[in-house]
């Protein structure tokens, strides 16, 4: 079998999220053609997956050295670099990747290593292991759990940390990437970035922080199904028609919950996650005006007919200053404004 044939069917394996047997394949590939720096950097990039940073920083090396200009041999590098917490090194090998290719993802990378430098005090020292033993100290080992999820018009990234304020959150939301910095309760910052699968519109896409999450609800540029919520390395990602296409890629599923369609070998069930996450919003405890709210959004959405009733006319009637469920009572006058101790209800002219 030729180098290009194990090449491709190391791809294949990528593209299924079987890294170990793209490991494989790539390994096969280069044995027999160990020239070809491609070779080189799609193993590195299936090493990284795994978290072999070591073994990835040694093939995207040699894949600079068969090519010095090869920027996905940059690119890797890079990422390996950061994982190691080597963030200066990473900074120099994303600089290259920006010189060569000025892409959102290079420049999204860029940030997360000069912010994770000026976290250190920017240091001028080139040692590297002083910087790693510093970031180790400042990381915290237990990070935050993502899942994303989305409906025709938008992409949901759910970040499942409590407790957080506005104050405690940055999200930076451009068209291809996002990333997310969030500070945790013991003092200590998450970060996420993602270079996403496709392309959102940015300036209508938001994030909201309650007491159970953060939501990040990005707003597709069109409205097509989206099969993973990351770019693959590959340059073309596979999408599947939006639901009012008529051509039909898969068959119909005898499962009776929803499986989210991908290339990789992990299902999840949404109708589960869905529950989920509205089982969170209904036991956020709000405070003030937001819990006061709630709770007649409540009693107005469980009340009979004649509760409503009662709660549109006293409502109406007095100002927005009572508000009964008594139909009763206020169903055959009219109710009276009455405005808190200390407050005078005046009528404006208009």
């Amino acid at each position: 079998m030729s180098a290009e044939k194990f090449f491709s069917e190391g791809n294949e394996a990528f593209s299924d999220d079987d890294f170990e047997e793209a490991v494989k394949k790539y390994t096969l590939a280069i044995e027999l053609n160990s020239c070809n720096p491609n070779y080189y950097s799609k193993r590195a990039n299936a090493l990284i997956k795994l978290k072999k940073y070591e073994d990835a920083l040694s093939d995207a090396t040699s894949a600079l050295r068969l090519d010095k200009n090869f920027e996905k041999g940059f690119l890797r590098k890079g990422i390996a670099h950061y994982h190691l917490k080597q963030y200066r090194d990473a900074k120099d090998a994303f600089e290259n990747v920006v010189k060569l290719n000025d892409t959102e993802e290079a420049k999204s990378w860029l940030l997360k290593c000069e912010m994770e430098l000026n976290k250190l005090g920017n240091f001028e020292s080139s040692d590297d292991t002083e910087i790693s033993n510093k970031a180790s100290s400042t990381t915290s080992v237990v990070k935050p759990r993502y899942d994303w999820y989305q409906t025709d018009s938008r992409v949901v990234i759910t970040i499942l940390v409590k407790n957080r304020t506005l104050d405690d959150v940055k999200c930076d939301i451009q068209d291809t990437y996002i990333h997310a910095t969030i500070k945790l309760e013991d003092g200590n910052e998450f970060g996420l970035s993602l270079t996403l699968a496709n392309v959102i519109v940015s300036n209508e896409s938001t994030y909201r922080v309650s007491p159970l999450k953060i939501e990040i609800r990005l707003k597709k540029a069109e409205s097509i199904r989206w099969t993973r919520l990351e770019k693959s390395d590959d340059d073309n990602v596979d999408i599947l028609p939006s639901s009012n296409s008529n051509i039909n890629i898969n068959p119909p599923s005898t499962q009776s919950s929803h499986s989210y369609p991908t290339s990789s070998h992990v299902h999840r069930n949404w109708d589960k996650l869905a529950a989920d996450i509205e089982k969170e919003e209904k036991e956020e405890k709000l405070e003030g005006d937001a819990a006061l709210n709630q709770l007649f959004q409540k009693i107005y959405g469980e009340g009979s007919d004649e509760v409503k009733r009662a709660m549109n006319k006293s409502f109406v009637e007095s100002g927005g200053t009572v508000l009964s469920t008594n139909w009763s009572e206020v169903g055959s006058k009219k109710v009276d404004c009455k405005p808190p101790d200390g407050m005078e209800y005046k009528k404006w002219d208009s």
